[in-house]
């Protein structure tokens, strides 16, 4: 009996341990839970988040859940559904950082100012995680906490003195108290890390704009044209959301992003992906690009042609078949779809330059320079087709297109502009003094070309300028050969 009762009392306190263990283990409020609405949307997508939806009401006290849940509706387009999400996901794993940090996302994404909670909350579970600190300063200096931004900044600046977004950070805090010398020297800095970041030459624009630097305003708003809407922050966190995406729109930006940086095999993966789901003008479009960059020209040509029996009116698709039939061979077939793009858009830069481009292929150099001189009498500041135009000018093979004093107005006019430094600008100037017979310019400019492209680091470049250089010594001029183009 006593042995009897010893058990009992052993076995109660396991269950009463057992008990108050369940009671303090953290469970998640189903009531946080957002109601979605599916109609309507793409069936592997509905499947994917009725699946997710279903595994939380199951497993309510696992976090991960959901934060996979957070991330699916985030991505999806139901960023306001996604935060109570997020918030369960950061309260039942609290060392986990991601999920205060993806909460700060779509709320800073959403222009509530509670971001900056989430975000002080991810950088309190990793204090020297770089990325959560400047997510955490820009949203700060966005709500005009300029000292606390200011401050993590420089506590990022600490571990990594070059690091171009914290930068670029003071320097736009710095222009908002009209510091301007300051904003400049934080702009250059950052820029001396990264030449492309849009942050720093807005700055640069808009102190110029200030100081009334009217050459340094041109230069910058220039630049800024060239440069993408936004400042690019490597994220891997938003990346790992990004490969969660299965609608017909994830799948294609994604293979557009792989085509954009080389990877022609994945972007052809991702966007035969997009076809498997709808019919689609566009993706047949995308897809053939995918297989033109990969030299898959048969394939390219099927679904450029695809493209075009859906839209037969979309000039980017004609010019894109047109290229395709060119680089099979097929000159005056490709030509002439190339043409009717240009008729259907003659203000489009890009294709003007692929018509010119390949009648210079097909050795038509009276019809490519007719060709720019058309596109440059309805866009007769655009850089490029200055820039063709003076080359061709220059270094046609027939005396007949060459015009050196035309060439030389129109190199000088854009190496000017660039302030000479850019080198494959300078190549073209240089030719256009050697077309007229000025070879101890045309050695000096190409020298001058030479050394702006070892600065680079552009071995290419610097090789190709080294044979001009060459030719120019000899006093010889440059040409074009219809193979080299």
């Amino acid at each position: 009996m006593k042995l009897w009762r010893q058990s009992l009392q052993k076995n109660c306190l396991a269950a009463f341990i057992l008990l108050v263990f369940v009671a303090c283990e953290p469970s998640g409020d189903l009531e946080k839970l957002p109601d979605i609405d599916l109609s309507g949307q793409e069936k592997q997508v509905a499947a994917k988040i009725e699946g997710l939806l279903a595994a939380v009401r199951a497993q309510p006290g696992d976090g991960d859940l959901w934060g996979k849940l957070g991330i699916n509706l985030y991505v999806h387009d139901w960023r306001k559904e996604s935060v109570p999400c997020f918030a369960e996901a950061a309260k039942l794993t609290q060392e986990d950082a991601r999920w205060p940090y993806y909460a700060g996302v779509a709320l800073f994404n959403l222009s509530d100012s509670a971001a900056t909670t989430y975000y002080q909350m991810a950088l309190d579970r990793e204090p020297a995680n770089a990325l959560f600190r400047l997510r955490l300063a820009n949203a700060l200096k966005q709500r005009g906490e300029l000292e606390t931004a200011e401050s993590h900044y420089h506590e990022i600046l600490n571990l990594d003195d070059k690091h171009s977004n914290a930068l670029s950070g003071l320097a736009s805090i710095h222009l908002l108290r009209d510091n301007y010398p300051l904003a400049i020297e934080y702009a250059e800095k950052a820029l001396a890390s990264d030449s492309r970041n849009r942050d720093a030459v807005a700055v640069l624009a808009n102190s110029a704009r200030k100081l009334q630097n009217q050459e340094m305003l041109e230069l910058y708003s220039s630049r800024l044209q060239s440069l993408p809407a936004k400042n690019n922050i490597s994220d891997p966190y938003v990346s790992d959301m990004i490969v969660e995406g299965v609608s017909s729109r994830w799948y294609r930006v994604r293979g557009n992003e792989y085509l954009s940086s080389g990877y022609t095999d994945r972007a052809i993966s991702e966007l035969s992906k997009v076809l498997e789901i709808r019919e689609d003008a566009v993706a047949h479009n995308d897809l053939g690009s995918a297989y033109l960059k990969g030299g898959k020209l048969a394939e390219a040509v099927t679904h450029f042609r695809k493209a075009i029996d859906l839209q037969p009116q979309k000039s980017e698709f004609l010019n894109n078949l047109g290229i395709a039939l060119c680089q099979q061979g097929d000159m005056d077939t490709g030509l002439s779809y190339i043409q009717k793009a240009t008729a259907l858009s003659p203000d489009n830069t890009d294709i003007t330059l692929s018509y010119a481009r390949n009648l210079m292929k097909a050795g038509q150099w009276k019809q490519a320079r007719n060709a720019y001189e058309a596109g440059l009498s309805r866009n007769s500041d655009n850089p490029y087709l200055a820039f063709n135009m003076a080359w061709l000018l220059a270094t046609a093979p027939d005396r007949r297109v060459r015009d050196g004093r035309k060439a030389l107005s129109i190199a000088t006019k854009i190496a000017d502009a660039s302030r000479h430094r850019n080198p494959r600008i300078l190549d073209v100037l240089a030719a256009s003094h050697a077309e007229q017979g000025d070879y101890q310019q045309a050695v000096a400019v190409i020298g001058k070309a030479l050394e702006l492209a070892g600065e680079s680091g552009d071995e290419n470049l610097s090789s190709l300028l080294t044979s001009r250089q060459q030719q120019y010594e000899k006093k010889r001029p440059w040409r074009l050969k219809m193979e080299a183009n």
